[in-house]
């Protein structure tokens, strides 16, 4: 889900409120088959965009810290989302890997 990085995409679901637990049925059932899970999560789709985008999380908490700008105030766009996490920020690495944590710890994914 592009505005929270901590849910899934409700509409994958049989139901929005079921589907954490679904989810982790599923890794539970791969896992028992002898299969691992790694969650590919693109960080950079953070459905704000580009400045002509919403504001819907990190560019309202600290746009400058969360993105990477240009000297003219547009923002780089080396990953094609029209945006690009500054990786490089300790609040940026502590927001990723607090995401990536809760998905290992939270629903067993492997990876």
């Amino acid at each position: 889900n592009p505005v929270a990085m901590f849910a899934l995409h409700p509409a994958y679901a049989c139901s929005p409120e079921t589907a954490l637990d679904e989810f982790r049925d599923a890794i539970k059932a791969l896992h028992k088959a002898g299969i691992e899970v790694i969650l590919d999560i693109v960080l950079n789709h953070s459905a704000e965009l580009d400045l002509d985008g919403p504001l819907f999380s990190l560019r309202g908490i600290d746009n400058r810290s969360y993105y990477w700008i240009r000297e003219d105030g547009d923002y780089h766009n080396w990953t094609g989302c029209g945006n690009t996490l500054n990786l490089s920020h300790p609040a940026v690495v502590d927001y990723a890997s607090a995401c990536l944590r809760y998905w290992v710890e939270t629903c067993h994914v492997d990876g």
